[in-house]
């Protein structure tokens, strides 16, 4: 499923095949792609590497709420970290295609945000 909303585009890790190579060249950048799903690895991994090729120099790609990790709270187990390790097995994949953008992950403190070292810059 596919919803356009005043420019923006949302969809679902489940159905990132509507977002064809066509559609993503026809986008207007810089991009800014916001991976909210279920916060597991898989999920954040898969969102990750289907638009790492659609992204160009100074597209970001925020994955979100990796905070998970530090919250106390069983619940939060579940996720097992998933945001945090996704986001560093695909720097340690693409680093080279990509930056942490400090300045927005540090904007109130070293990584005082929902999304630690989660705000990727293409380069």
């Amino acid at each position: 499923m596919l919803v356009c909303t005043r420019g923006i585009l949302w969809s679902s890790f489940m159905h990132l095949e509507v977002l064809t190579d066509q559609l993503m060249s026809q986008l207007v950048r810089p991009l800014l792609v916001v991976e909210d799903s279920s916060h597991m690895y898989t999920e954040c991994m898969s969102v990750l590497s289907f638009f790492h090729p659609h992204l160009s120099s100074g597209d970001y790609i925020v994955v979100e709420d990796g905070i998970v990790s530090q919250l106390t709270d069983p619940a939060y187990l579940n996720y097992k970290d998933g945001p945090n390790r996704a986001v560093a097995d695909f720097l340690a994949r693409q680093g080279d295609d990509y930056e942490i953008d400090s300045a927005l992950c540090d904007l109130y403190g070293h990584n005082v945000t929902y999304n630690p070292n989660g705000w990727l810059r293409r380069r």
